[in-house]
């Protein structure tokens, strides 16, 4: 009987120490987006994080969330540290009766604003190996809004 494991490779911590506070005041400057479980939205996460009238504070949370990104890039983390970080909101939708007559409703999560800040400092640093590694399998992978300027082709 044959074993298969796929083994992933280890991350290499120097990727990501380019993840710093002026990264995260950069990404935090383009957030846009409803608010998850603690109600705080994107514009409520970029006034914390780059509003002067906070003064060192703001620039201290932009330093422990880089951290927390780096710490989550390349050290296990327990899932239990990480459920308030992974919850979301639910919103039903209505979607309408269903051929049999049934009520459709479609849920959707709105996740917390500070994983989508991790989330993007993530993806900003690993945003060139992606796409090299996506190559041809990704026609659009790189390309703001990338799928609607290969529809119009």
């Amino acid at each position: 009987q044959l074993k298969l494991e796929i083994k992933a490779p280890e991350p290499q911590p120097v990727i990501f120490e380019q993840i710093d506070a002026q990264m995260v005041y950069k990404v935090a400057k383009n957030l846009h987006g409803s608010d998850g479980p603690t109600l705080i939205d994107a514009e409520g996460w970029k006034h914390i994080l780059c509003c002067r009238s906070y003064g060192k504070a703001s620039e201290k949370l932009c330093e422990a969330i880089a951290e927390l990104a780096k710490c989550m890039s390349t050290k296990p983390v327990s899932p239990t540290a990480l459920e308030e970080l992974l919850a979301c909101r639910l919103i039903p939708l209505d979607k309408g009766n269903d051929k049999r007559g049934g009520i459709g409703v479609r849920p959707v999560g709105v996740g917390e604003v500070l994983r989508r800040i991790v989330g993007k400092l993530v993806i900003n640093t690993l945003k060139t190996d992606i796409q090299n590694a996506a190559g041809p399998l990704q026609t659009c992978a790189g390309l703001k809004a990338g799928i609607y300027i290969y529809i119009y082709i």
